[in-house]
């Protein structure tokens, strides 16, 4: 009886011995196929140069095309795309050229986006993958009615090949709900506004990994885009 009874409990140790080895192999297999799952790795992303806009009206600072490219990087800084510089002369690279006279003082002041040759040069001096340029093409502001609008032209280059990726039209507007003050108040108001909708549109027409397929939204100047904003972001 005895025996009978030890070997019975040898039989069940080695069932419970199997049944472990089968789980554990299963489990394996589960979590192979899970790893196998994961979606693959994002690409890496990609330098973008962008140069203070042109100032295409009169009446404006005269460091506010700069400050309308500082704030569209700030925009895209916390994209996946995008590593993103405004350009200044006072880049080591830029200054490097300066000093051993690679660069004449007219290639490094503005304007920027009427001879793409000029910024074309720039940035391939940064080593960075694409570059844009752009324009202040409109501002008005109506103080009886407390409103104001700006429209911006952009356009972006692959630096590597020269070659248009795509152009951008977007208008900011503001009116009385954004309780801003004077009228510098109401510009910073429309640029910031016209800023996100171009941030938008870059973002939306990427495809940093397929250089060429961006060419296809080299006609990307539909009419311009307006960008709601709340009037308690707008205050800011």
């Amino acid at each position: 009886m005895i025996k009978l009874t030890n070997r019975c409990m040898a039989c069940l140790g080695l069932s419970l011995v199997v049944a472990v080895l089968s789980a554990g192999a299963a489990n394996a297999g589960l979590f192979d196929w899970l790893k196998s799952r994961k979606p693959p790795p994002a690409p890496p992303r990609k330098s973008l140069v962008i140069f203070p806009f042109d100032p295409g009206v009169p009446g404006l600072p005269e460091d506010f095309g700069a400050e309308v490219a500082s704030y569209l990087r700030s925009t895209l800084t916390g994209s996946d795309k995008y590593m993103v510089v405004v350009f200044r002369d006072k880049l080591a690279p830029i200054q490097r050229a300066k000093e051993d006279t690679t660069l004449k003082t007219s290639d490094w002041v503005p304007p920027f986006s009427e001879d793409k040759e000029k910024p074309l040069k720039l940035a391939r001096l940064l080593a960075a993958d694409y570059f844009l340029v752009g324009s202040i093409e409109d501002f008005r502001y109506d103080a009886a009615k407390k409103a104001a609008q700006m429209t911006l032209s952009a356009a972006m280059y692959d630096t590597r090949t020269g070659k248009l990726v795509a152009q951008y039209l977007v208008t900011g507007s503001v009116d009385e709900s954004a309780k801003a003050g004077d009228e510098s108040e109401y510009r910073a108001v429309a640029a910031g506004r016209a800023v996100e909708a171009l941030k938008e549109r870059i973002l939306a027409s990427s495809s940093v990994e397929e250089p060429d397929a961006l060419g296809a939204t080299a006609s990307d100047s539909e009419p311009a885009a307006s960008v709601e904003v709340t009037p308690a972001a707008a205050e800011k």
